[in-house]
């Protein structure tokens, strides 16, 4: 008799992975199976560098949502890495530099002085004056002040996945990288999936496919947003001790690197259309950046982060990072939880550039309405605001075995 496994992910990033380290701390005698159509930690979290920013957008005004997400973010970053090798982690203060004639200062300084709220324990936000930025960082160019955020996170992403799945391997959770997950069909008892190397059965599955979202529900109104990441070497003679962020950002990584970035750049109607028709076209269009391109990214980020922070026109470009983010439009939201009239089938994704701060937290309160059967994920994030969860590729009433 074929075995059937308590819950399959299909899916094997930073969602993908968070989930089934939750379901498995909650249910230690589960057996889980993990897939995925290229290697761990592809796509999106193969990024070089991630930055677990509290307070994303333009407004530094109290939001819950993030709040707590930033606060069991944090966390969980530290006990990973006190847990894997290597240092894939680095604590950071952030700086928003501000400006007299930039809308977005004023914006920033008005929120922060606006707030009828505490950041609470996990927060701080401190209003430098010019004179106080010079002195705390030199190396930054004059400004008229900046807001300093702390602590915020900067995370070599693809090395602690890595770390983390080699853990989680030792739960005797089973992982099948390269092996594309075709159709599911429920029999009434459990999952059948069929994928380009066999079938499996699982009771319940966790899809966490990141920007292939359209891939399984093409009706869902999604967004493609391309973007591209730069690492350099640090200058051995500079140091900085900060992550900033202004209209892109430059953060600090361990062991020497800086990562820099990111751009924002929308995938036509066409290309949308050919990505929801075609699954190796997502995969194309990230690695058509060639050489020639690459540079040109790199020059024109750096000229960008120089006009703040001169020092990075020493550094070595390392290499250039090209992503795809999937974004759901209507609220620009997550969309995390059960499919509807889907029964046992849950959802993880489209987290857009918000994976760092919203992933580990959102797929701890799907491990638990996966485990206990009860609603937990918050209103704002779940996957019912949406009723557009038609597939030509999930079926019922397969043949039982």
């Amino acid at each position: 008799m074929k075995k059937t496994y308590d819950l399959a992910v299909i899916g094997l990033g930073l969602a993908g992975l968070s989930l089934l380290d939750a379901v498995s701390q909650r249910q230690p005698d589960w057996t889980l199976l993990g897939l995925d159509q290229g290697q761990i930690a592809g796509g999106a979290s193969s990024a070089p560098g991630a930055l677990l920013n509290p307070l994303p957008g333009r407004s530094l005004l109290p939001r819950p949502p993030y709040q707590q997400a930033h606060a069991f973010a944090g966390p969980w970053l530290q006990k990973w890495q006190s847990e894997t090798q290597g240092t894939w982690l680095h604590t950071d203060t952030m700086i928003r530099p501000l400006w007299q004639d930039d809308p977005v200062s004023h914006r920033l300084l008005r929120s922060w002085k606006q707030r009828t709220e505490d950041y609470g324990p996990h927060l701080s936000i401190n209003h430098l004056s010019s004179q106080e930025v010079q002195e705390k960082y030199p190396g930054f160019v004059e400004t008229d002040g900046a807001m300093e955020l702390s602590p915020v996170y900067a995370v070599a992403m693809h090395e602690m996945l890595k770390e983390i799945t080699a853990h989680l391997s030792e739960r005797s959770i089973e992982f099948h990288p390269e092996e594309p997950t075709q159709t599911l069909q429920w029999d009434g008892h459990c999952w059948h999936i069929q994928s380009a190397n066999g079938t499996y059965q699982a009771r319940h599955i966790g899809l966490c496919v990141g920007a292939h979202l359209g891939d399984w529900f093409p009706e869902l109104p999604l967004q493609w947003m391309g973007g591209e990441l730069v690492t350099w070497k640090a200058p051995d003679d500079v140091e900085w001790p900060c992550a900033f962020r202004q209209k892109g950002h430059l953060v600090p990584m361990p062991r020497g690197f800086w990562v820099g970035g990111s751009t924002y750049n929308d995938i036509t109607p066409e290309q949308t259309t050919a990505l929801a028709q075609q699954r190796s076209y997502l995969d194309e269009w990230v690695l058509s950046l060639d050489t020639s391109t690459s540079e040109v990214v790199a020059q024109e980020m750096a000229d960008g982060i120089s006009r703040l922070f001169p020092a990075v026109q020493q550094a070595e470009v390392d290499h250039v990072w090209r992503g795809v983010r999937g974004i759901y439009k209507h609220d620009r939201q997550p969309l995390v939880g059960p499919v509807p009239e889907q029964p046992q089938l849950f959802v993880c994704s489209a987290l857009a550039s918000k994976g760092l701060l919203l992933g580990p937290y959102l797929a701890h309160h799907l491990a638990d309405e996966i485990t206990t059967g009860d609603e937990a994920v918050p209103s704002w994030a779940r996957s019912t605001r949406s009723s557009d969860w038609s597939s030509k590729r999930i079926h019922e009433h397969a043949s039982g075995e």
